[in-house]
């Protein structure tokens, strides 16, 4: 739904809110592809270093790489919420660029 202004211009919230869903969109796709890439990665036989996640991983098998995820997301969630609107936007980029140097990390190991 778009915003007009008066003058047929979009007004600023409407472009705010709509780089809120695209830095989502990245953190969401970034985590998903983590977890998605460490499977793989694990199933052709690579071992996790991460020494929470292999105890995770040995408690609850791969859904601990979702579980063990989440309160990274909440905290996110939290921040983003609670935080002026920048500094909610610079939490979300605060989640998506570790998990995108984890699939950069995981690529390179994979491949």
């Amino acid at each position: 739904m778009d915003i007009r202004l008066g003058d047929g211009r979009l007004s600023p919230s409407y472009a705010l809110e709509r780089r809120d869903v695209q830095l989502w969109g990245l953190v969401i796709v970034a985590m998903l592809a983590d977890i998605g890439l460490t499977i793989y990665g694990l199933k052709q036989g690579l071992l996790e270093r991460n020494p929470v996640m292999l105890f995770g991983l040995d408690l609850f098998g791969y859904a601990a790489l979702a579980f063990l995820k989440a309160p990274a997301l909440l905290i996110g969630l939290a921040g983003w919420l609670l935080l002026p609107r920048h500094l909610g936007r610079l939490n979300l980029a605060g989640l998506a660029v570790p998990w995108i140097g984890a699939v950069g990390v995981n690529l390179w190991v994979v491949l």
